[in-house]
């Protein structure tokens, strides 16, 4: 009896030792960093910036990367920036614009002017829809407004 009180006192002095906290545990403290003064904002001159100007392009763009897919033939009024894309599982896509600074009506006449130069056959489905037919390949364009933005969408 003696000798297992001796190996419970043993195991709680151990157990007491190993779980005593120390001020030699405590991690240091984080490094200082180093920091020094940028200008404001406003004092950046993106003129004066050789890579700013690099990318700079003139004329209108086109904001977004369209699908591999998208048909080469199928006009894209600009500036314009992509807002959705989509696909179902039978392959049909989806591809909605949002065109800046022009109206409804001359992105209207702008794009069936463009698609019929492009030999497209069009018919208007609905109001604001037209399907569009060439070689053997179908695409619908539907033609929105959206606040300031005139947003149009290619479905092929």
């Amino acid at each position: 009896m003696r000798f297992n009180f001796a190996l419970l006192l043993l195991a709680v002095l151990l157990t007491s030792v190993a779980c005593r906290q120390t001020d030699d545990d405590t991690p240091p403290p984080p490094p200082v960093l180093e920091t020094e003064e940028v200008g404001a904002p406003d004092a950046i001159d993106p003129d004066q910036d050789p890579r700013a100007t690099a990318r700079r392009s003139s004329g209108p763009q086109l904001r977004g990367v369209l699908p591999s897919d998208f048909p080469q033939d199928l006009p894209v009024a600009l500036p314009a920036s992509i807002v959705d894309l989509s696909g179902d599982a039978e392959g049909e896509r989806l591809v909605s614009f949002a065109a800046f600074g022009v109206s409804q009506s001359s992105l209207r006449n702008d794009l069936l002017a463009r698609l019929a130069g492009a030999g497209w056959q069009i018919d208007e489905s609905a109001s604001g829809s037209w399907q569009l037919s060439k070689d053997g390949r179908r695409a619908t364009l539907r033609i929105d407004k959206d606040g300031p933005t005139a947003q149009f969408h290619y479905q092929y």
